[in-house]
C-alpha cells in the first residue's frame, strides 16, 4: 500500500568522494564560508527505488545549528553536488529537495567518504485552487484535509491561485533509512535528546506556479492521516506527532493523532499548522547497551559506528567507538534488536539481542572484517518471505559451484567468506549479503526467489542494491508476466575484475535452486 512503483531496471551510482574541491554543479545558494581552499564534499541524488540520478536537486549542508551557516548547491545532470564547509567541522546537516521527490534529511558525521542522497517518488503530485478547500488522496484515501484560504508566501502574504503539492507516504518498515533524520527528538525547552520509534510518517510540499514554496498561515490548520506503519494491535490509540527540524536535524513534538480506522485501514488522524515531514512517533524507554568492537586480528576498532536496529519495533539508534574500540548505545527496552558495527571499509556480522529492563553488556566484542561485496534485498510487507540465491565458481577450474542461499547461508570459497548476514522471514526484510571478495574467475548469478506470502516480486516490488568498492548499482523486478524466480544480475570476473551484466529475467524455480537441491516447502525450511 502507498508504494510508487520503479520503472527502471539499473542504474549506476558513481561513488562520492570528500575532497578538496573541484566538480560537481549548481552554484552555491548560501553565504560563502570559507576561501577557495575551503572543504568538500560531494553528494549524489539518486532515485531510491531505481538508483537512477536525480538532476537540478537542490542539496544543502548546515552547520552550527544556526539557519544562518548552510552552503546550497544543485545536481547536475549524473546527481552531483559539491557543498562547501568552513575548516574543523565535525558534523553536517544534510538536506535534499527536488521535483516529484519527498525531502530528505540526514547528519553526516564523516564517518564515511560519502553523503548519499537516496530520494523517494511523490505519490501524490497535484494542483489545487487555494480558494476551495481540498482533500489531497493517494489511493483513492484522503491523507490531507485543506481549509479554503490558508495558504501565505514567504513573506507571510495570503496567496490566491493555484497551488502545486506533493504528497509521499513514508513506511520505515521498508528501510528505516526512508525516514529523515535519526531517529532522535531534541526537546527545545530542555535540550534533552530522545530515541523514539516510528508508526509511520508523510511529507507534503506545497509551491505557487513559480516554485515559490508556500505554507499555512498563522492561525491555520489542516488534518492529516498518516498510514499506520505496522499492526494495529501493536499500535497505541493516541500518540505524539514529531516534525522534522531541517535546521537541527532533529525530530520536534508538536501535537498529537488518534489511531482511527477508515476503509477497513489504520490512520493516525490528527491536525497540524504547518508542513514539512510529520511522524507519528513515541519516546521509548532505553536502556544502555555496552560493548567492544575488534578487528580481525583482535586490535581496537578505534572511531567505528555501532548501529542499533529494532527488530519488533522501528527504529534506530548509533554511536562510535572511542579510543579503545568500547561503546555504550541505548536501545529499547524489552525489545529484540540487530546490532552491528562498521567503518574504515570494514564491517561486522549482526548480533540479534533481546533487551531486558536493565543495563546489559555484550558478552562478545563485535569482530570487524574486510567486506568488498554487498547485496541488499529489501521489498514490502507482502510477499512474506524472499529468498537470496547466489551462485559461482568453487574452484579455479570453474568445474564446480557453490550455491548461497537460507540453508548454506555462510560458506568459505576459497580465501573469501561469503555469508546472509540476515534471513528475512515476516516481509520487507532487509536480506544482506556480503563477500569479502570474489574467490575465483568465473560467472556469479544472483536471483530473488519468492518462498511464501501473497502477491508478486514486481508487485511488492523487491529491490536489490548491489554495492562493489566504490559502485553502487540498483535494481528493480522487471516488465512482464512475473514468476517465483527472478534472475537479477550476473557478474562475470577475469583475472580479479569483476564486470556487471543485467540479467533482469522471469525464470523457474529450477533456476533459482540450481546446483543446490530444492527443498520441499516446511521442511525444516526458516527461510
Amino acid at each position: 500500500m502507498f508504494r510508487t512503483l520503479p520503472s527502471l531496471s539499473i542504474i549506476f551510482a558513481a561513488a562520492l568522494v570528500v575532497s578538496c574541491g573541484g566538480g560537481g554543479g549548481g552554484g552555491n545558494t548560501g553565504p560563502d564560508p570559507a576561501p577557495d581552499n575551503r572543504p568538500s564534499v560531494s553528494a549524489m541524488a539518486t532515485d531510491y527505488y531505481t538508483g537512477s540520478p536525480v538532476s537540478d536537486a537542490v542539496v544543502s549542508v548546515r552547520w552550527g545549528g544556526s539557519s544562518d551557516e548552510f552552503f546550497s548547491a544543485e545536481t547536475n545532470s549524473t546527481g552531483k553536488a559539491t557543498l562547501r564547509y568552513p575548516e574543523g567541522t565535525n558534523a553536517l546537516t544534510i538536506y535534499s529537495d527536488a521535483e516529484g521527490y519527498a525531502e530528505f534529511g540526514r547528519t553526516f558525521n564523516f564517518d564515511t567518504e560519502t553523503i548519499a542522497v537516496s530520494l523517494i517518488p511523490v505519490h501524490t503530485n497535484v494542483t489545487i485552487d487555494s480558494g476551495s478547500e481540498n482533500e489531497i488522496l493517494v489511493d483513492g484515501e484522503s491523507i490531507i484535509s485543506l481549509p479554503a484560504n490558508a495558504f501565505v508566501d514567504a513573506d507571510g502574504n495570503a496567496f490566491s491561485g493555484n497551488i502545486d503539492a506533493e504528497l509521499t507516504v513514508i513506511d520505515p518498515r521498508e528501510d528505516p533509512e526512508l525516514m529523515p533524520g535519526q531517529y532522535e527528538a531534541l526537546d527545545g525547552t530542555t535540550g534533552e535528546i530522545s530515541n523514539i520509534e516510528s508508526f509511520g510518517a508523510i511529507n507534503a510540499t506545497f509551491e505557487d506556479a513559480d516554485g515559490n514554496p508556500l505554507q499555512l498561515a498563522s492561525g491555520q490548520t489542516a488534518t492529516v492521516r498518516i498510514p499506520l506503519s505496522g499492526d494495529s494491535s501493536d499500535a497505541p490509540e493516541s500518540i505524539p506527532l514529531f516534525y522534522y527540524d531541517d535546521e537541527s536535524g532533529y525530530w520536534v513534538e508538536e501535537g498529537s493523532a488518534t489511531l482511527t480506522e477508515i476503509s477497513g485501514e489504520f490512520f493516525y488522524v490528527g491536525t497540524v499548522s504547518h508542513f514539512t515531514t510529520w511522524n507519528a512517533d513515541r519516546v521509548y524507554e532505553t536502556i544502555f547497551l555496552t560493548g567492544c568492537a575488534v578487528n580481525e586480528d583482535s586490535s581496537v576498532a578505534a572511531g567505528v559506528r555501532i548501529t542499533a536496529t529494532g527488530i519488533d519495533y522501528t527504529g534506530t539508534s548509533s554511536v562510535y567507538t572511542d579510543a579503545f574500540g568500547s561503546f555504550t548505545i541505548p536501545v529499547r527496552m524489552n525489545s529484540d534488536l540487530r546490532i552491528q558495527a562498521s567503518g574504515n571499509g570494514l564491517l561486522s556480522g549482526s548480533q540479534e539481542f533481546s533487551s531486558s529492563e536493565e543495563d546489559e553488556t555484550l558478552s562478545d566484542c563485535l569482530t570487524l572484517s574486510a567486506v568488498d561485496i554487498s547485496i541488499e534485498l529489501s521489498w514490502s510487507e507482502e510477499p512474506e518471505d524472499l529468498d537470496t540465491h547466489l551462485e559461482g565458481p568453487d574452484d579455479a577450474s570453474d568445474s564446480g559451484q557453490f550455491h548461497l542461499y537460507f540453508s548454506d547461508d555462510d560458506l568459505i570459497v576459497g580465501d573469501e567468506s561469503i555469508f546472509i548476514d540476515v534471513d528475512d522471514t515476516d516481509g520487507f526484510g532487509p536480506e544482506i549479503t556480503y563477500l569479502s571478495g570474489f574467490p575465483y574467475d568465473g560467472t556469479y548469478s544472483y536471483y530473488v526467489y519468492l518462498y511464501s506470502g501473497e502477491g508478486s516480486i514486481q508487485g511488492s516490488p523487491a529491490r536489490v542494491e548491489l554495492n562493489i568498492a566504490d559502485n553502487t548499482s540498483v535494481f528493480a523486478p522487471p516488465s512482464g508476466e512475473p514468476s517465483e524466480c527472478w534472475h537479477v544480475f550476473d557478474i562475470n570476473v577475469s583475472g580479479g575484475e569483476p564486470a556487471l551484466t543485467t540479467v533482469g529475467e522471469w525464470v523457474t524455480l529450477d533456476d533459482c535452486y540450481g546446483s543446490a537441491e530444492e527443498e520441499e516447502e516446511g521442511d525444516g525450511d526458516v527461510a
